[in-house]
């Protein structure tokens, strides 16, 4: 079985558990925040994989890392279960499966904005509040493209909206071709 379709199995039985406890955000936060730890410590990361790692030591590390991390009990519990099945490694893919699942039972819509440079805290809360519509939640994360020249590209909902300088450069080279 994929990683992926082992994430989502997991990630489902979470869900329930939280909708249950009506911490699904929170705990969606808290797999996020793990998932990153992971993503910047190698030694962790290599440590979760390395199969001489007993069950119960793999328990300790995560045991530390939740009480550096401050989390809620059930996202203790599922690391526990993931480290006593030699499964820790699957944790990226169940906080992005997680955070799917989630956002489709909250009416939740996720799209990305790319720009040049980072856009600040306010503006992106401006845009999610302005994309937000009938009931429906937008969730911005937000991506740094170095070869936008200037603007911003969302995709959004299968949709793309190009509104950088280089689609607009693009656009006008297009226009003086076709007329030569």
């Amino acid at each position: 079985m994929s990683v992926q379709a082992v994430a989502t199995r997991y990630a489902r039985a979470l869900l329930e558990v939280a909708s249950e406890q009506n911490q699904v955000d929170q705990i969606g936060r808290e797999l996020e925040r793990v998932a990153q730890v992971l993503g910047q410590s190698r030694e962790l990361s290599a440590a979760f994989a390395v199969p001489t790692i007993t069950s119960s030591e793999l328990q300790a590390v995560v045991r530390e890392l939740a009480t550096l991390l401050r989390l809620s009990k059930t996202s203790l519990h599922t690391l526990l279960l993931l480290a006593e099945r030699d499964r820790l490694r699957i944790v990226p893919a169940l906080a992005a499966a997680y955070r799917s699942l989630a956002d489709a039972k909250l009416g939740v819509v996720s799209a990305v904005v790319e720009a040049p440079v980072a856009i600040d805290a306010v503006r992106l809360r401006q845009l999610e509040t302005a994309l937000s519509q009938d009931g429906i939640k937008v969730r911005i994360r937000q991506e740094i493209d170095t070869a936008i020249l200037g603007g911003v590209r969302l995709r959004m909902g299968g949709q793309l909206y190009d509104a950088t300088l280089n689609a607009q450069l693009d656009r006008l080279r297009e226009t003086l071709l076709s007329k030569v």
